[in-house]
């Protein structure tokens, strides 16, 4: 029975899914705007709307960085819930 468990643990561990943005990476602290929409998976007017949101507080609010014309975000350190509503 440990032999099947320890096998199937192994072939999970070996799939990879280069497409699908599941886990935010921790060394690279910063994500993109839309790689984080695109994760929580918002339908395309949705993440309009959010964008539009975000470029209107992105002066005003310090959890936002913009960088080379990229709205940046840090969601492993901030809470971005009073912006995506």
């Amino acid at each position: 029975m440990d032999a099947v468990i320890d096998e199937a643990v192994a072939s999970k561990e070996a799939v990879t899914d280069d497409d699908v943005i599941d886990v935010i990476d921790i060394e690279d602290d910063l994500v993109t705007l839309k790689q984080f929409l695109k994760l929580k998976m918002f339908s395309k007017k949705k993440r309009e709307k959010i964008a539009a949101r975000f470029e209107k507080h992105a002066q005003s609010d310090a959890r936002i960085l913009l960088k080379n014309g990229k709205y940046y975000l840090k969601p492993n350190h901030f809470d971005y819930s009073d912006l995506i509503r």
